[in-house]
Parts: C-alpha cells; sequence; structure tokens
C-alpha cells in the first residue's frame, strides 16, 4: 500500500506540487503501530488532482478530496484547505484552499496534525505533535472548545485515542469535554454506534468503561451500564462484588472474539438493574434478568441503530446466556435443539466467561460437552420423518393443528422414540383418530 501511495506522492510532485502522507498514518508511523489508511494530502486542486489520474471519485471534492485508484487501491487524496462554518456540528459548510501549514490548524489534535514526506523523509510539524506523542497527551489544536462545536464526536475520538495508546488527556482539552459532553446527544445515533465499536475494538474494556465513566459520559450514552455500579450481588455467588465489576471482569474474557460476543458480555446482566431483589435474610436475587435484559438491549441497540441482524442475534445470547446451566437437567430432544443452535459456541464462550468472572465451578462444561460430542455422532439436526404435505395426506386440516404435530413428532424423532417416516406416519394417524 505505501509504495502505491508513494507512486500518488512522485505524479503530484512532477507537476510542482507539495503532497505528503497526512494525519493517522504519521502518527501511526512515529509510534510504530501499524496502520492500514494512507490518507495523502497536496497543494493540487480537486480539478487538477482528477486531471493527473486516470482513475478518480470526486466524492468528497466539495470539501477539497478525491479519491484516487491506484494499481486497485483506492487513496483519499485531499486539498490543503481551511473549513468554514460547522453549523451541523459535523462538519463545514464551506472550504477555502491553504497551505500545508493552515492545513494542519484546523484538523482535531496535534497527534493528528502531522505531515510526512517519504521521498525525503521528513516530517511537518506545525502543531507540536511528535512533543505531544512523546509526552504521551492528548491535545486539542488550538482553541479546544472551538475543535468540539466544529464536530462533536471529537469528545468520543479524544477518549478513544486516549484508550488505544494510552495517553493521557491535557487539562484544557478534559476540561472542555467536561464542559460539553451533554452535546454527544447532538451526534447521529449512527456515528456513536461506530466510535463505540471501535473503542471495543481496542481491547480495553475496564480502561473504557472507566474513562467513559470519569468524564460522565457513559451515563449520557449507556446509563443502564453506568447504573450497574450501585448493583450488588450475593456474596455467595459473585465475591467480585458488584454487577459492574463483573460485567468489566466478563469483557476482559472475551478480548478478541466477535464483536457481537463481546457487546453480549457488557449487556448479559443488565436485567440485573431492575429485577435484583435483597431478601430479608440477606440473600440476594435477579429473577428473571436474562429476559428483562434482552428486552432493555434491544431497546438500546434500537436507539443506536444497530442492525436487525446484529440486535437479534446480541439479545437472544443475553436472553438465553443462563441456559447453559441447565443443559444437563434438559430432555433429550430439548438439548439436542439447544446444541444445533446457530449461536451455540458464542453461549459456550459467554457461559465461561461469566463463570469464571464470578469464581464459579465450569467443571460441568465437561460433561456437557461430552454429550454434545455423542449428539453429533447421531446427527444434531436430522431432516424430520415428516412434513407438512404427509399429514395433510392422512386427513389434517391446514392449520395451526399441522405445526404442533409436526413439532411433537420431531421431539419424538430426537428422543429416539420415532427412528423412520413408518413409525413416524404410524404415530400422527393415532393422534388424528384420538381427535
Amino acid at each position: 500500500m505505501k509504495n502505491k501511495a508513494i507512486k500518488i506522492l512522485k505524479i503530484l510532485k512532477e507537476h510542482n506540487h507539495q503532497a505528503v502522507f497526512a494525519g493517522g498514518y504519521v502518527r501511526d508511523m512515529i509510534m510504530g503501530v501499524e496502520s492500514h489508511d494512507i490518507d495523502i494530502a497536496t497543494d493540487a486542486t480537486p480539478d487538477l488532482i482528477e486531471s493527473y489520474f486516470d482513475k478518480t471519485i470526486p466524492i468528497g471534492k466539495s470539501f477539497g478530496v478525491v479519491r484516487v485508484l491506484m494499481d486497485g487501491t483506492e487513496f483519499e487524496v485531499a486539498t490543503f484547505r481551511n473549513d468554514g462554518q460547522y453549523k451541523d456540528g459535523r462538519r463545514p459548510d464551506s472550504v477555502s484552499f491553504s497551505s500545508m501549514k493552515e492545513d494542519a490548524k484546523r484538523r482535531d489534535f496535534t497527534i493528528n496534525g502531522l505531515f510526512y514526506d517519504p521521498i525525503d523523509d521528513k516530517i511537518y510539524d506545525y502543531v507540536n505533535g511528535l512533543k505531544d506523542i512523546k509526552k504521551k497527551i492528548i491535545r486539542f489544536i488550538g482553541n479546544p472548545e472551538k475543535r468540539i462545536q466544529e464536530d462533536k464526536l471529537r469528545i468520543l475520538r479524544a477518549l478513544r485515542f486516549s484508550i488505544k495508546f494510552g495517553f493521557e488527556i491535557e487539562k484544557n482539552t478534559k476540561k472542555s469535554i467536561l464542559n460539553h459532553n451533554n452535546e454527544i446527544l447532538n451526534i447521529s445515533k449512527e456515528r456513536i454506534q461506530e466510535e463505540f465499536l471501535k473503542m471495543i475494538n481496542i481491547g480495553q474494556p475496564r480502561k473504557m468503561l472507566n474513562l467513559l465513566e470519569n468524564f460522565k459520559i457513559l451515563e449520557i450514552i449507556f446509563p443502564e451500564i453506568s447504573k450497574l455500579k450501585d448493583i450488588p450481588q450475593d456474596p455467595r455467588w459473585h465475591p467480585e462484588g458488584t454487577v459492574f465489576e463483573h460485567t468489566v471482569r466478563v469483557m476482559e474474557k472475551l478480548i478478541g472474539e466477535s464483536m457481537e460476543l463481546q457487546i453480549a458480555g457488557m449487556f448479559h446482566d443488565i436485567g440485573k438493574l431492575t429485577t435484583t431483589i435483597i431478601h430479608t435474610d440477606g440473600h440476594i436475587s435477579s429473577p428473571q434478568h436474562a429476559k428483562e435484559g434482552a428486552d432493555i438491549s434491544r431497546r438500546i441497540f434500537e436507539n443506536l441503530k444497530f442492525s436487525n441482524k446484529f440486535i437479534n442475534y446480541v439479545c437472544k445470547l443475553i436472553y438465553e446466556h443462563m441456559k447453559m446451566i441447565t443443559v444437563l437437567d434438559m430432555k433429550k430432544s430439548t438439548q439436542k435443539r439447544f446444541f444445533a443452535q446457530e449461536n451455540y459456541n458464542d453461549l459456550r464462550k459467554l457461559h465461561i466467561a461469566d463463570k469464571l468472572s464470578s469464581h464459579l465451578d465450569i467443571s460441568d462444561l465437561k460433561k456437557i460437552d461430552n454429550l454434545k460430542q455423542i449428539y453429533e455422532k447421531e446427527n444434531l439436526k436430522p431432516i424430520p420423518f415428516i412434513n407438512g404435505k404427509d399429514l395433510i395426506d392422512i386427513g389434517f386440516i391446514p392449520g395451526k393443528i399441522i405445526g404442533d404435530i409436526k413439532k411433537e413428532i420431531y421431539n419424538l424423532q430426537l428422543e429416539g422414540l420415532l427412528t423412520d417416516k413408518k413409525s413416524a406416519i404410524r404415530y400422527a394417524i393415532n393422534k388424528l383418530h384420538k381427535k
């Protein structure tokens, strides 16, 4: 990728333009962090950029950005610019083309305001970004109040960079974030969701939740999670303490797993917020907290505009996260259905994380795994012996009864009590005559 980007720089330089790598790639290069995106900045105008390259995409051209395709890879090539007013708290109403120095000053954080010329091997730093990288500081460029007013999402971005790099947030930047944290409610839900997922993906859940809490942002975005700090648990089963502490520990054990599973870990006990009971003898219980948690989580995820597929999958994990405890007591047919679920492996991982975060025994897991292996040899999800047409052919009237009989016969098939289509038909005929 870097060599392809350098080809673009060379072409721009051949036309007597300044051309450099910009922003995050330069920051990551200096810090020795792997980066997958290279943005290019230049003093060439968008029209000139388009004239120099065979394949371009004008998306963003009104903001001075042209996408250039080089050897099958797409790069954003942006003209150095000044931004006009940000009336919508996200993007400027207008831009005017400027110099590299002026372009640096309109960016968000000092660590993101750096430029690098790989051909001359020269770093351009007009905002003391190198100094802040060395001091491990997140600092807004220029006036922090103005930077936030331009784009409210920078509040969350500041926290994300702090989590990712382990940098402290500079005092004036911190003060401005605290002054304006409520304004994140003005950010579109889709952008909040995207930033939240990026934070989760860093793999520092304790640092993430504590930082969001310290800046009073957790109570704004996820007030239900913030309140878990006040929800106790029975020390017999949860010596780690509050539901919040338990949640953090579960998330820590799920680092690197799928995004769906990590978020299920974050919300798996959210139902305890409304179901927890402290009994007169001192013991604590949270009846039906899995069902309540799935309902609460669905409302949260819908508000943040997650896809229906994502919501349904994660909420099912939350709803079923206690079922692993009862697997060995289920009927054989129920066990087979449970093992055959699409989400079984994630449920198993969530169960392990849940138990280990409570210092509870997971010895039953070996029995469960052995049982699943036995059933897999028998075929966990066999083709049903009969279908709706078979039932209609022997005299059943179409309607709800068809589905009920099919389910009943399939359960008997899974139990091993019906062994072929002939025995299933006989059973159905007997049911019909007893009606």
